[in-house]
């Protein structure tokens, strides 16, 4: 059985339309997805605040049985996601909506990239606001298993995706939504990529 460990954010996401606050992110979606999808062990390294948020995280990871000894308490405000919920159910993240809280000052300590190694698979966020939080990930040659990695809608990725290719050396899977002139974009990438 496969084990995962998801590295990145935890969020408290802010339904405007609905006035409603619910415990979200990437990375803690993700970790919560692959445990009930069945793999065998799910971690999650990351950080909440000290705030209300903290608790309803502990909680949703306890009931979804995602390891959580790698998510630390910090002093400060969990990252939060304005989000509006369009009629057909598609979601819009609004400019400025993001806000990483505690997340802008978290680092990987030795002990969470020596966790990190003991699974078989990685799966981290990759945007402007927690890359500093990821690339160590990305980087740890010592890291045996696969690699992937969400680049979102790849808005910080440059025209034409350029930062792109500076990923696939490092990654055995990446995910990007967009249209078709996203799709075009990637052809030549998905060509000269190593795997």
């Amino acid at each position: 059985m496969t084990s995962v460990v998801c590295v990145g954010e935890i969020t408290v996401d802010h339904y405007l339309d609905q006035g409603r606050e619910l415990v979200g992110g990437i990375s803690l979606n993700f970790a919560v997805n692959a445990r009930q999808l069945g793999a065998a062990r799910v971690g999650l390294v990351s950080a909440t605040g000290d705030d209300a948020g903290a608790a309803l995280v502990r909680a949703k990871l306890a009931r979804a049985q995602v390891e959580d000894a790698h998510v630390r308490t910090l002093a400060g405000m969990t990252a939060r996601q304005k989000i509006l919920l369009l009629p057909g159910g598609e979601r819009v993240f609004p400019p400025g909506g993001y806000h990483p809280g505690v997340l802008a000052d978290l680092r990987l300590s030795d002990a969470d990239l020596d966790y990190i190694r003991g699974f078989d698979v990685v799966a981290v966020p990759v945007f402007r606001q927690i890359e500093h939080l990821v690339r160590p990930v990305l980087e740890d040659r010592s890291f045996a298993g696969r690699r992937a990695a969400d680049f979102l809608d790849g808005a910080d990725l440059g025209d034409g995706l350029r930062e792109l290719q500076r990923y696939l050396s490092q990654l055995d899977l990446a995910f990007l939504s967009g249209g078709q002139d996203t799709g075009e974009a990637l052809s030549p990438l998905a060509r000269a990529s190593p795997r």
